[in-house]
């Protein structure tokens, strides 16, 4: 619930609110890697527009084998990053079809 409300604060321009959930989201994963965290982090910087820091956690997403990753294709934050070739190449690494 973290991830989702930190991203509607995103975007809704209330970036300070977002950031202070993404940190307790942040704080969370050290401590447990339990309900995908780094998957969830990456959706926060997707909605807040910070592509390169949403493919660094999608990158830890992948290697924390976030059970989340199923969503990777359909989840609605991260939309934005479609076109990218990282995103295809993340698609293609975690074994969807084209």
């Amino acid at each position: 619930m973290l991830a989702w409300l930190a991203s509607a604060y995103a975007k809704n321009q209330q970036k300070d609110e977002a950031f202070v959930l993404l940190e307790e989201l942040k704080e969370i994963r050290e401590n447990s890697l339990a309900g995908s965290p780094s998957f969830f982090i990456a959706v926060i910087y997707s909605a807040m527009d910070e592509k390169d820091l949403a493919f660094q956690w999608l990158k830890k997403s992948y290697d924390d084998h976030d059970m989340e990753l199923v969503w990777l294709k359909t989840e609605p934050q991260l939309y934005p990053l479609y076109d990218d070739p990282r995103f295809i190449e993340l698609v293609e690494k975690v074994g969807f079809p084209n």
